[in-house]
Formats: structure tokens, sequence, C-alpha cells
């Protein structure tokens, strides 16, 4: 092994001694927000049974993506977020496309709506209604 391969690898080491180091931030969640993410899981597998019977697409669109997982605030324990709740829906999504909050918000209005406008041309380019 050269000496600069011996000398990345440290870097590379010590970043990931850093990154490790870091703790994920969570959001702590009250009872309506765990309300919305049953309905929301529900809702989505009835949805995504319904349109691929008539031989639609189905794709989840997520603006404020966050984590994908949170806190709740009454029992202390790790709740699944939206992003996780929909890439376990059966029948699944044909395509997820999550925002994160950090991207959507740093973003200008314009630029977050034409990711949103973008995806949905495209389905309709392909026929999708």
């Amino acid at each position: 092994m050269s000496a600069r391969s011996r000398s990345d690898e440290a870097q590379n080491v010590e970043s990931m001694k850093r990154e490790s180091a870091k703790r994920l931030k969570l959001d702590e969640i009250g009872e309506w927000s765990e309300l919305k993410l049953d309905i929301l899981k529900k809702y989505a597998g009835a949805y995504c049974t319904i349109l691929k019977a008539r031989n639609l697409h189905p794709i989840y669109i997520d603006g404020f993506a966050g984590a994908g997982t949170h806190i709740s605030k009454r029992t202390g324990e790790l709740v699944k977020g939206s992003p996780l709740n929909a890439l376990e829906i059966q029948p699944p999504f044909e395509e997820l496309h999550l925002i994160g909050t950090d991207l959507f918000f740093a973003a200008q209005k314009e630029t977050a709506e034409s990711i949103v406008v973008d995806i949905l041309n495209k389905y309709r380019e392909h026929g999708a209604q």
C-alpha cells in the first residue's frame, strides 16, 4: 500500500469517526401527527390497490420527507415517518420522490415548484393521468 493510499484511508477513517459522532436529530411528534401517519398509511395502500387494478401507475411525492423517523411525545418510542411508511406500502408505489425539508425550504419557491411540475410532466408525457 502506498503512502498516499494509507493517508487517504486514514482521512476516510477520521471522517467516518466524525460522522458517527454526530447525533441524528429526530423530531418529536404529537398524537395528531401519529394519527395522520396512520391514516396516510391506510389510504396509500388502498390508493395503490385501486390504481393498479385499473392499470395505472401510482407514484408518491413527499415534499416534506424529513428524516423518516420521529419520536413519539406520548411514548418516547420511535415512529416511522411518511417516507418509511411509503416504502412499505403493499402493493408498492411504482416510484417514490422524496424531497427533504432542507432542500424544499433552501430552494427558491420557483425551484421547488419546478421539481414537482417536472415529475408530473414526466408522467403526463408517458400517458399517465
